[in-house]
């Protein structure tokens, strides 16, 4: 008796390792695709996380920036109180007929605190940063802008409050301590500045970058202004211009009186 044995057809031609490589094909393709779909995810959070924190440095180099104009325009006025200072104790008659000018020299520091409050409050935005060295600094920085407001621009407006602007002797008697605000006052300038460079270079943001957010900025701020209020500034500023220019001739005239 002839027995004929038969081949299933499903392992005909070779069809069981044709499921089994479409199988092996099948998971491969799904694998890079989950692969794909969470390494593009990642490398958009990622991205998305990198743009935040360049944002994040921005906004607190540019706040810093602001700060640090409103400082040296402080520590500049604080100079030319203790020149006109100079020049009226220098001349005792000019202080007479002129003396209420020194009350132009009444200022105080108008800075927004909102990021020094984000930066201070918000952890996330810490974390984003992900620079240490950059927090601690710009950390000081703030801490320092405080202690400026306080103990000098505060102190040096309660002393101009005192009425030295309307009595000799009380001027007089203020020449120590305006030179002891003159001195702290360039000193903590001089600090501050200090920290914004170093902020800077612990950064990957250019000059370029940063004049450009700084000025968009700017723009911004400006518009907050009408023509009339803008005018009024700068006819302020070139007062100033003038009555500088006139202290130094009455500082002069009471040199060479002296001279006499």
């Amino acid at each position: 008796m002839n027995v004929k044995l038969h081949t299933p057809k499903s392992l005909k031609a070779g069809s069981g390792m044709a499921s089994l490589k479409q199988f092996l094909l099948s998971l491969f393709a799904t694998t890079v695709s989950i692969a794909l779909t969470f390494g593009t995810a990642a490398i958009i959070d990622n991205q998305k996380k990198e743009n935040e924190k360049h944002q994040i440095l921005l906004m607190v180099l540019c706040d810093m920036k602001t700060s640090l104009d409103e400082i040296q325009r402080a520590d500049s006025t604080i100079r030319e109180f203790v020149d006109a200072q100079a020049a009226f104790l220098a001349n005792p008659d000019s202080f007479k007929t002129n003396g209420l000018q020194l009350q132009m020299y009444f200022m105080q520091l108008d800075y927004n605190k909102t990021v020094e409050n984000i930066f201070n409050s918000n952890i996330e935005s810490i974390n984003t940063i992900g620079n240490i060295n950059f927090v601690e600094k710009a950390s000081d920085f703030y801490r320092l802008r405080e202690y400026y407001n306080e103990n000098v621009v505060a102190s040096f407006g309660k002393m101009i409050e005192r009425g030295i602007t309307t009595d000799y002797d009380s001027l007089a008697n203020a020449r120590a301590e305006a030179e002891t605000f003159y001195f702290v006052s360039a000193s903590n300038a001089k600090v501050l500045e200090r920290n914004y460079k170093a902020c800077k270079l612990l950064t990957n943001v250019s000059d370029e970058e940063l004049d450009a957010y700084y000025k968009s900025r700017s723009k911004i701020e400006d518009a907050m202004f009408d023509d009339e209020e803008q005018a009024l500034m700068y006819s302020l500023m070139k007062n100033r211009k003038a009555v500088r220019e006139k202290l130094n001739k009455a500082y002069e005239a009471g040199q060479q009186k002296r001279k006499k």
